[in-house]
Protein backbone atom coordinates (compact mmCIF):
# COMPACT_ATOMS: atom_id res chain seq x y z
CA UNK A 1 0.00 0.00 0.00
CA UNK A 2 1.32 3.23 -0.96
CA UNK A 3 1.81 6.46 1.78
CA UNK A 4 -0.01 9.79 1.00
CA UNK A 5 1.82 12.57 0.09
CA UNK A 6 0.59 14.17 3.16
CA UNK A 7 1.50 10.78 5.37
CA UNK A 8 5.27 11.43 4.55
CA UNK A 9 5.16 15.07 5.10
CA UNK A 10 3.95 14.20 8.93
CA UNK A 11 7.14 11.52 9.40
CA UNK A 12 9.19 14.15 7.94
CA UNK A 13 7.85 16.51 10.28
CA UNK A 14 8.36 14.45 12.97
CA UNK A 15 11.66 13.37 12.00
CA UNK A 16 12.64 16.92 11.72
CA UNK A 17 11.99 17.29 15.29
CA UNK A 18 13.81 14.51 16.63
CA UNK A 19 16.85 15.36 14.92
CA UNK A 20 16.95 19.01 16.75
CA UNK A 21 16.44 17.30 20.10
CA UNK A 22 18.43 14.20 19.76
CA UNK A 23 21.89 13.43 21.16
CA UNK A 24 22.33 11.13 18.56
CA UNK A 25 20.75 9.07 15.67
CA UNK A 26 21.22 5.62 14.47
CA UNK A 27 19.15 4.12 11.28
CA UNK A 28 18.79 0.51 11.21
CA UNK A 29 17.43 -1.75 8.97
CA UNK A 30 15.91 -4.65 10.88
CA UNK A 31 14.19 -6.82 8.09
CA UNK A 32 13.43 -10.14 9.00
CA UNK A 33 13.32 -9.64 12.70
CA UNK A 34 10.96 -11.35 14.31
CA UNK A 35 7.86 -9.51 15.88
CA UNK A 36 8.97 -11.36 18.96
CA UNK A 37 12.31 -10.04 18.95
CA UNK A 38 11.24 -7.03 17.74
CA UNK A 39 9.11 -6.56 20.63
CA UNK A 40 11.69 -7.13 22.93
CA UNK A 41 13.94 -4.49 20.98
CA UNK A 42 11.65 -1.73 21.90
CA UNK A 43 10.82 -2.74 25.66
CA UNK A 44 14.42 -3.02 26.11
CA UNK A 45 14.91 0.35 24.37
CA UNK A 46 12.05 2.04 26.59
CA UNK A 47 13.34 0.30 29.63
CA UNK A 48 16.70 2.55 28.74
CA UNK A 49 15.03 5.86 28.06
CA UNK A 50 15.22 5.47 24.28
CA UNK A 51 13.11 7.01 21.71
CA UNK A 52 12.68 4.15 18.60
CA UNK A 53 10.79 5.71 15.56
CA UNK A 54 10.13 2.58 12.71
CA UNK A 55 8.95 4.29 9.34
CA UNK A 56 8.43 1.51 6.53
CA UNK A 57 8.50 4.48 3.49
CA UNK A 58 12.12 5.02 4.27
CA UNK A 59 13.48 1.58 4.33
CA UNK A 60 12.28 0.74 0.80
CA UNK A 61 14.75 0.29 -1.75
CA UNK A 62 15.05 2.97 -3.98
CA UNK A 63 15.70 2.22 -7.90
Amino acid sequence: MAVSKQKKSEVVAKLEQAFKSAKSLVFVNFKGLSVGNTTQMRQALKNEGVSYTGSAFLSEKVP
